[in-house]
């Protein structure tokens, strides 16, 4: 019968790693038995610095018949603040809030509620013409 249980991180295996980097299994210890477990699956949004899972950190974790498992989460619910993966979203986003961005930022258009689009942005020339691209 599989089991929901708590426990501590005893190791986190050096191998296998994920494609950044990250450790993809950990050992636990129980906290009602003391057993250690076998390696069980880190998922990909607890492994590295997102979820900074290091042993003495308690977790809960879901143990199978087989005494393969799966670290469910943190016990003390914190989220770590990072994401140390590249982002891809597909369809619309919303952002709320101020945000701040390091680097180049490559979109397809521009639209604010100050300038509209910037693709479709024109400026006239001093004689009354449409400028030619970039407008």
């Amino acid at each position: 019968m599989s089991q929901i249980l708590k426990g501590k991180i005893s190791s986190i295996e050096a191998s296998p790693v994920d494609g950044k980097g990250h450790a993809t299994t950990a050992k636990i210890i129980s906290l009602t038995g003391g057993a250690v477990t076998r390696p069980l699956v880190i998922p990909w949004h607890l492994r590295g610095t997102m979820g900074n899972l290091a042993p003495g950190i308690e977790v809960v974790y879901a143990l199978f018949e087989d005494k393969s498992g799966y670290i469910l989460g943190r016990a003390d619910g914190n989220f770590q603040e990072h994401i140390p993966y590249d982002l891809i979203i597909d369809g619309n986003t919303t952002q709320n809030g101020s945000q701040t961005v390091s680097g180049n930022v490559n979109a397809a258009d521009f639209i604010s509620e100050s300038c509209g689009s910037y693709n479709e942005h024109i400026h006239q020339d001093s004689q009354g013409g449409k400028t030619t691209p970039p407008q």
